[in-house]
């Protein structure tokens, strides 16, 4: 009985079949989990590339209200305020708060604050009047510089980015 055993341990025939299949095992365990981190990593470069489009898409909104702003009557700016464009009064009485995305409603079919930008679907434009810069109203003869807050809004992909400008302009 004992000398069964000691050939047993003595005889190595398939050892190193055993010895290339656990290699075997290794290396596709390997191969099939870099497989699945390609997988995710192509994923992750994905979802980065729809973020930072969703972000450019709404600082372009921004610009576009920059110019619309820029275009903008004075008059229309003071007294008759585009439905996008608010008074610093409206801004205060209302609590408006453009960097909560909520307070645009687009559309929680309550009052929209804004418009949609011409650059693209999901995108929209708002802006308020902030302030009168200190020392505008010195001189009697010309008008008073106002800085204005120019906000685009992405709502594609999921996301929701804001981008906020300020505008210097004198009405």
């Amino acid at each position: 009985m004992n000398n069964s055993k000691t050939n047993l341990i003595q005889n190595e025939k398939g050892s190193v079949l055993l010895s290339c299949v656990l290699v075997l095992m290794a290396v596709t365990i390997l191969g099939v989990m870099s497989i699945q981190m390609g997988v995710i990593e192509m994923k992750i470069c994905a979802n980065e590339n729809e973020i930072r489009k969703a972000f450019y898409l709404a600082e372009s909104a921004a610009a576009e209200g920059v110019g619309r702003t820029a275009e903008a009557d004075p008059i229309d700016l003071i007294d008759a305020c585009p439905v996008w464009f608010h008074s610093k009064k409206q801004i205060s009485e209302e609590k408006l708060n453009f960097r909560i995305p909520a307070h645009w409603d687009v559309d929680g079919h309550g009052q929209d604050n804004c418009i949609k930008g011409a650059i693209g679907e999901d995108t929209y434009i708002a802006a308020s009047e902030l302030r009168i810069a200190s020392g505008a109203s010195l001189v009697m003869t010309e008008s008073r510089l106002h800085i204005n807050v120019i906000y685009g809004l992405c709502k594609k992909y999921g996301t929701q980015n804001i981008i906020e400008i300020g505008y210097a302009m004198r009405y």
